[in-house]
């Protein structure tokens, strides 16, 4: 089919408005493709809801006991081992650097809840540094413990950098809903559980996580052998800050 001569001209115009808006967008720090020029003061750079079925084909994970569509339990023979490790790989064009990391863990309460049943979780990057935080069960008075890890099938040491407030803690505190937010740049981690009216707590770490690589990852470790933990889901975001 071939066009008349003024549907090229219009065609041809068309074309060389495109080739200098993609130009200009090429420039700007949260764009790098014509689609997805579109101005954003956080602009979403990833997001994935990870059930046991996506964890299990996308993501390193060991020591389970058992697993089905909606819950991964997990029964480690020996303190402070790897449990699961999933890769987040970001496209080149993100300032990667400049990122906000939230993730969302469903969990299900041990039984009795009382049961020692704490584990850590937390971001890491490809040298093996990593932020996060102990999720305690109610044998502890305090809700969580911030810490550092160094990444590996056993973590050499998880350095605690204080607890998450200290309050005493009852059944009606335990949360299956706990939300880790992680600004890298500054080092900074913060811990949020709905229940019981809500509760939050931030820290800032001594280890920088260097999420400028070409992937970082979400890990998470035992506590003690023999402790059992119970995963429906991890939902996570990554926002350009």
């Amino acid at each position: 089919m071939f066009l008349k001569f003024s549907q090229r001209l219009t065609f041809a115009k068309l074309t060389i408005f495109a080739g200098l808006f993609c130009s200009f967008c090429l420039t700007d720090v949260y764009c790098c493709k014509m689609d997805c020029c579109t101005p954003s003061r956080q602009p979403l750079l990833y997001r994935k809801l990870m059930t046991p079925n996506w964890l299990l084909h996308h993501s390193l994970v060991t020591k389970l006991s058992t697993a089905t569509d909606t819950l991964l339990t997990f029964d480690p023979d020996l303190n402070s081992e790897r449990l699961i490790r999933v890769p987040i790989c970001l496209d080149e064009c993100a300032d990667k650097e400049e990122i906000v990391v939230e993730a969302t863990l469903s969990l299900v309460a041990p039984v009795p809840p009382t049961t020692d049943s704490d584990f850590w979780f937390g971001i890491c990057d490809e040298s093996g540094r990593c932020n996060g935080a102990f999720l305690h069960d109610l044998s502890n008075r305090e809700p969580c413990n911030f810490g550092t890890a160094t990444s590996g099938k056993l973590t050499a040491a998880i350095v605690s950098q204080g607890n998450c407030g200290g309050r005493v803690r009852t059944e009606t505190h335990f949360s299956e809903e706990v939300t880790l937010t992680f600004y890298p740049k500054d080092m900074w981690g913060s811990y949020h559980v709905p229940t019981n009216g809500g509760f939050s707590a931030s820290t800032t770490f001594n280890v920088k996580v260097d999420t400028t690589g070409k992937c970082f990852f979400l890990e998470m470790f035992s506590n003690e052998a023999d402790e059992i933990y119970k995963l429906q889901y991890i939902k996570v975001e990554v926002h350009q800050n």
